[in-house]
């Protein structure tokens, strides 16, 4: 599987944020009691949330494009309108 696959990969983006929520959480007690006046620390975990952020809009934008468009629909619903036409009338 390629990197661009793997990326287009929906269960992959919920394993990237699962691991991402488990990290926040460890990092919940050092950012409070010992790096509470680090910028450096500050400027990562900013940087971090941006990069973390900006990948799923991302991949929400990728889904969004690829999702069914109104005449999809309808088109769908006409087809099964007229399956159930169908079905009734046997």
């Amino acid at each position: 599987m390629s990197l661009r696959e793997r990326l287009s990969d929906p269960c992959t983006w919920a394993k990237i944020h699962g691991v991402c929520v488990i990290i926040w959480l460890v990092l919940i007690p050092p950012s409070v009691t010992i790096w509470r006046e680090s910028v450096p620390y500050l400027v990562a975990i900013s940087v971090a949330a941006n990069v973390v952020g900006s990948a799923a809009a991302w991949t929400a934008a990728r889904g969004d494009r690829n999702s069914p468009t109104v005449e999809d629909l309808a088109r769908v619903e006409r087809k099964l309108d007229a399956l159930r036409v169908m079905i009734r009338g046997r």
